[in-house]
């Protein structure tokens, strides 16, 4: 299938959004040891060919550890009130109107972490920053489902994904050369910066909302609406199938304008038994994405990963990145070919498979099959439960009730990460012995009990998945 640059362009510019939620999800993990004084760390490769901050800055703040830790949780406290707003701020406003809405409030808070002189403006930029995109990325997910032609929805729908994990990536390769007291400021300027490229090309975007049809009125563009905004070839736009589909949305744009479709409140849409199982499938691959361990396995990464890279065990959460970017590239082919179900259930089980040789490499002392089961792992959420979840938020529910859905499977991602970092250290510890070496008083033993927690909650929530989500 041939598209026109027009779409192209506005796939991009709707997946900043995107980037912009995953680069502050790491933005602040390789600085933290800077931002917090005293510092002692040599001069980065970048450091004579960036200015100094202007001299009122300090060049690190007078904060505690756990203080550091508020400003790091302040993203997620901010993207829950972002999140818990949407209904109220998102059904009134276009797409465009959104994202521009969520770019200026991303790129104030990027701001104001750079130009933050203490503990507090840094807690209030960073949770003005988890605000605006948290708004933005309850937006992108049905907004790509919305403009994506029947034949690729699925692929264009794992690009979110792929950005939020460039995001993630980008951020931590700014780390590495500018975690340092003179240039640690320019790191949130970076997504400030990006920002303003999506401001600026916002009046060159064509508008997904022409006819105004916003996220929560309908599935997606008239075929004719998408033909006279260029956002298909000339050939997709005389194909068949696309006729059909102009004929279709017209009808339902008719119904739309007599005021036969209302967006859906999120009371009003857990309510309705009609689209109860949809709403449940996506609140609880959403979930699922949290409670797999997920950032467990980030967490145990370098512990598991330095004994067999030793001379590199600063990296080895960049290579981790590195490889979960690589692995969501096959999701964009398999999304299509293997349907959203059969890749979802696939990755699940191979993340189950992966959880327990995880644990069972943790207990008994092999590195090797640790990290076997870290690379399988991050491998196998990269393909499938990493993506899938965004994309069926606009294809198992009718179109009335997606932005409702999409604010509320936000909600329970953030809610259930925050519970999930909550929760870990506990029940590691609860779980596992102390077995202090010589070398290693703190050492314990069946510290890898947790995954095997992990590998049942992958197991029970993929066959709930697998039985509530039928084929078809």
């Amino acid at each position: 299938m041939e598209v026109s640059v027009r779409f192209t362009l506005l796939v991009f510019w709707l997946c900043l959004s995107s980037f912009i939620y995953g680069f502050h999800i790491s933005a602040l993990n390789s600085p933290q040891s800077v931002i917090i004084c005293p510092s002692t760390s040599s001069l980065p490769p970048l450091h004579h060919l960036l200015p100094s901050p202007p001299s009122f800055l300090p060049p690190c703040l007078d904060i505690t550890t756990a203080q550091f830790g508020f400003i790091t949780a302040a993203f997620t406290f901010g993207g829950l009130f972002g999140c818990l707003s949407s209904p109220a701020i998102l059904p009134s406003l276009t797409i465009k109107r959104s994202l521009v809405l969520c770019a200026l409030v991303s790129l104030l808070g990027g701001l104001v972490q750079s130009l933050a002189p203490g503990l507090w403006i840094m807690l209030f930029g960073r949770a003005l920053t988890g605000f605006g995109a948290a708004l933005g990325i309850c937006v992108v997910p049905p907004a790509l489902g919305l403009i994506a032609p029947e034949k690729i929805r699925g692929s264009v729908g794992v690009l979110h994904q792929l950005s939020i994990v460039t995001g993630i990536l980008m951020a931590q390769l700014s780390g590495l050369y500018l975690s340092q007291p003179s240039t640690w400021r320019y790191i949130p300027f970076l997504s400030s910066l990006v920002c303003f490229v999506q401001l600026l090309l916002s009046p060159l975007v064509p508008s997904p909302d022409s006819p105004r049809i916003t996220l929560s009125s309908s599935p997606k563009l008239s075929s004719r609406a998408i033909e006279e905004e260029g956002l298909l070839s000339e050939e997709e736009a005389e194909d068949d199938e696309t006729r059909a589909r102009r004929a279709l949305a017209e009808e339902e744009l008719v119904g739309i304008a007599a005021g036969g479709e209302k967006p859906m409140g999120v009371w009003e849409m857990l309510r309705d038994r009609d689209i109860r199982r949809g709403v449940l499938c996506c609140l609880g691959a959403m979930l699922l994405q949290q409670f797999s361990g997920i950032n467990a396995v980030f967490f145990f990464s370098v512990s598991i990963l330095t004994p067999l890279m030793p001379t590199n065990a600063p990296l080895i959460a960049l290579y981790l990145t590195i490889f979960n970017f690589i692995m969501t590239f096959p999701a964009v082919y398999l999304v299509e070919r293997l349907g959203r179900r059969t890749l979802l259930l696939g990755s699940i089980a191979g993340m189950g498979v992966a959880s327990m040789c995880l644990g069972y490499g943790l207990n008994e002392g092999k590195n090797e099959l640790s990290a076997v089961g870290v690379f399988a792992f991050v491998g196998s959420f990269a393909i499938g439960l990493g993506p899938v979840p965004f994309i069926i938020i606009s294809e198992l529910v009718p179109p009335p009730a997606r932005s409702s859905l999409s604010s509320l499977s936000l909600l329970v991602n953030f809610v259930s990460n925050l519970a999930i970092g909550a929760l870990f250290l506990p029940v590691r510890l609860a779980l596992s012995s102390p077995k202090p070496t010589p070398e290693d008083p703190e050492q314990r033993e069946g510290e890898g009990t947790v995954f095997y927690l992990f590998a049942g909650c992958l197991i029970l929530g993929g066959l709930a998945l697998g039985r509530g989500w039928r084929s078809g």
